[in-house]
């Protein structure tokens, strides 16, 4: 009896151990710890988990029949109606993947880059975040270069990061993946809304998390954070010395709500550039040069990270968009303000009147609406199609390591089934 309550003093101690490591590495990285599914007792039900189980044992058994060709990632740039000695094995690829069906190419052993070929290649760049333009060029080329293994391996990581979700998202939820750059409004089963987003560059990752959102703010003001400002702005405006003025931002004597204005021409701004410690607050007006456009959306956390409008249209049209400071550009502010307001054209109306007067207005929801900053780098689409992404963050790495080795492949799903509790406990123990 007495050794029984001491083996279960140790497991708790062990337990315990555990989170406050991964608490501890959380505070250090900035963002959640995402634990290990074989230390939970329950598998997520989410539905897009399921469907990430099944195309990791599909593609254990692509591995296991001898994986795809090898592609170069380095050579010629290959467009359609060319020739080239890589169509063949372009195609091989294709069929394998499930990109192209072998009843679908024309020229089963040409070399010549045909139209069905062509409809392969785009379908491998829709699923892999690329240009959709059937040229198989220095992008395309890296994505058709990583072999299988590399793949069961993203299907793994991102398996455990399912993990780290609540087994309830709620009835209505927003989904940003920032690998995805990409945003989901989720209602039931439906997605009513889906859009484009920008996110933090690898130098100012934006954060993974959940929050709720619970106000928007129409005609916002920018409150400069003082490193944007010491890195960005003060660089900017000493090399244009109208930038502030152009650009409608004014220069506050500190943060506190008696701070007063400060003529910019009179400050020695060459000292504070890239340099801590800036005495005074900078604070961009309303209008079309604002860098949170129009309308921005606040889900209150540690990261001072938001959603918000930007009027740097552009660079929605790129595949790869991590361009920001750590908050999220979205492409149609407008339409998520008015689904996330109840919809309807009362609220439309309302909200294009306080755009168009102009003053900065607070608008609280109806109903706080959860939101979940993700970071998957494969997923799998209620079509059925698995999705690839760039590990933009370099975070796959170091889960990776925490994963079994990958010469066990073959009983990786397995094994995932049937872990004992004495397996588990074991591997919590040598986490530690």
């Amino acid at each position: 009896m007495v050794l029984a309550k001491r083996l279960g003093t140790v497991v708790l101690l062990v337990l315990l151990a555990c989170l406050f490591q991964m608490q501890a590495l959380a505070d250090l990285s900035g963002e959640p710890v995402e634990p290990d599914p074989a230390a939970t007792e329950l598998e997520p039900q989410h539905a897009g988990y399921q469907r990430l189980r099944e195309q990791l044992a599909h593609y254990l058994d692509i591995h296991a029949r001898g994986g795809w060709p090898a592609f170069a990632a380095a050579g010629e740039r290959l467009e359609p109606e060319s020739e080239s000695g890589e169509i063949q094995i372009l195609r091989q690829l294709l069929e394998i993947t499930g990109d192209l069906s072998s009843g679908q190419s024309g020229e089963t052993a040409g070399r010549r880059y045909d139209a069905a070929l062509e409809q392969g290649v785009r379908h491998f760049q829709e699923r892999h975040g690329l240009a959709i333009d059937g040229i198989i060029g220095r992008a395309t080329r890296a994505a058709l270069a990583v072999p299988v293994e590399q793949r069961i391996a993203q299907l793994r990581i991102n398996l455990q990061r399912w993990h780290g979700l609540p087994h309830e998202l709620g009835e209505r939820y927003i989904v940003v993946n920032t690998a995805a750059f990409q945003l989901q409004v989720h209602d039931g089963q439906r997605v009513p809304l889906s859009m484009r987003v920008i996110v933090g560059t690898p130098e100012r990752e934006t954060p993974v998390f959940m929050e709720k959102l619970r106000y928007l703010v129409v005609n916002p003001y920018w409150r400069v954070p003082e490193k944007i400002a010491r890195e960005d702005l003060i660089p900017a405006l000493l090399e244009d010395h109208s930038y502030f003025e152009r650009k409608g931002i004014r220069v506050l004597s500190g943060w506190g709500d008696d701070a007063v204005e400060v003529d910019s021409t009179q400050v020695a701004w060459q000292d504070y550039a890239g340099k801590r410690g800036l005495p005074y607050h900078l604070r961009q007006d309303p209008g079309p040069d604002n860098s949170l456009g129009r309308i921005k959306f606040m889900l209150p956390n540690r990261y001072s990270v938001y959603l918000h409008d930007t009027p740097a249209r552009g660079l929605f049209e790129r595949p790869e968009r991590a361009f920001s400071s750590g908050c999220i550009r979205i492409e149609d502010p407008l339409a998520l303000a008015r689904y996330v307001l109840g919809g309807g054209e009362r609220t439309a109306w309302v909200l294009e009147a306080m755009l168009a007067y102009g003053d900065t207005r607070t608008v609280m929801l109806p109903e706080p609406i959860p939101v979940y900053l993700l970071y998957h780098t494969a997923w799998v689409s209620e079509d059925g199609k698995v999705h690839f992404r760039k590990d933009i963050y370099q975070r796959d790495p170091p889960l990776l390591t925490a994963l079994r080795p990958l010469e066990t492949l073959p009983q990786i799903d397995e094994r995932a089934k049937n872990l004992s509790k004495i397996e588990r406990l074991t591997q919590i123990q040598h986490q530690n």
